[in-house]
């Protein structure tokens, strides 16, 4: 069952997507705030591979939900239409690697926790402005936009124009009452995890192959992070690029923590970067 025609399909009211079949993605899928969308466990998502401004990508807006609950045995995989998997092959694709990258955009969670930029909010990078759907940002840190747990995102990112593009799993201004854990991130062409303010704890989670930054912390990002484990590859850029606030008043300076990580480096990293990370304006961790 597919979802979208390649424009912007919403959802305003609660939908469930089951196990029972493999559900694909065609266009922006966007939960406005009050829509719910529930996901069950072992689920497949399979995403069209249109790029740039017609990238395939599940936006939960500010005051949307999303419940993901995977399990361990069971996770919920989000990948590309040409991706073969089936729920006969488990969790393994018979015909993707890690290293295929940016065949569709990627997820991105937008809450009404406290953004570091002035005016307390902003429109989320990788889509198309002119939407109230695309901004986040406010003053409820404990904002919760649902539960991502046990998900595995593969084979995503791509990039608009002029730097705008679509991570992994994108959360901007997302509240600590958010519940993110257990996130695999595999083959992104841009980040894998990228944070932009907001208060939101992530833990258990695992990056690899990612094109450019694997954990990229921006606009006073004041939550927690912790257990993760990132394996580079070759011409990857950091496992970390952390950037302070944006707000000129510096009211919101998101002191941020970042606990028990392994990174395993490339030995030939993209030229310019290394196997540590990037270190930027007005970081406070």
């Amino acid at each position: 069952e597919t979802i979208g025609a390649g424009g912007i399909f919403y959802i305003d009211d609660t939908q469930t997507w089951t196990n029972d079949r493999i559900w694909g993605m065609n266009g922006k899928v966007v939960v406005r705030a009050g829509g719910v969308l529930n996901i069950e466990a072992g689920t497949i998502i399979k995403s069209e591979n249109a790029q740039g401004v017609d990238a395939t990508a599940l936006i939960i807006a500010r005051g949307g939900v999303i419940n993901a609950n995977g399990t361990a045995t069971a996770p919920i995989i989000f990948t590309d239409v040409n991706d073969l998997i089936d729920y006969n092959d488990g969790i393994v694709s018979p015909n993707r690697v890690p290293t295929d990258t940016g065949k569709w955009g990627g997820i991105i969670i937008l809450g009404d926790a406290m953004v570091g930029q002035d005016g307390g909010n902003d429109d989320i990078e990788g889509i198309a402005s002119g939407y109230d759907w695309t901004n986040y940002g406010g003053s409820n840190d404990n904002d919760s936009s649902g539960v991502l747990t046990y998900v595995s995102i593969r084979h995503s990112g791509t990039q608009l124009a002029g730097g705008d593009e679509i991570q992994g799993l994108t959360l901007g201004g997302v509240g600590a009452g958010t519940t993110i854990n257990n996130i695999e991130v595999v083959g992104s062409n841009d980040d894998g995890i990228e944070i932009f303010g907001g208060s939101v704890n992530v833990s258990n989670v695992v990056i690899l192959a990612q094109r450019d930054d694997a954990l990229d912390l921006d606009q006073g990002y004041k939550g927690t992070i912790d257990n993760a484990v990132i394996a580079l590859r070759a011409n990857s850029d950091n496992p970390f690029e952390i950037d302070g606030t944006e707000d000129s008043t510096g009211a919101n300076d998101g002191v941020y923590t970042v606990n028990n990580v392994t990174v395993y480096g490339a030995d030939n990293p993209e030229p310019g970067k290394n196997n540590l990370g990037d270190w930027k304006s007005d970081a406070t961790g």
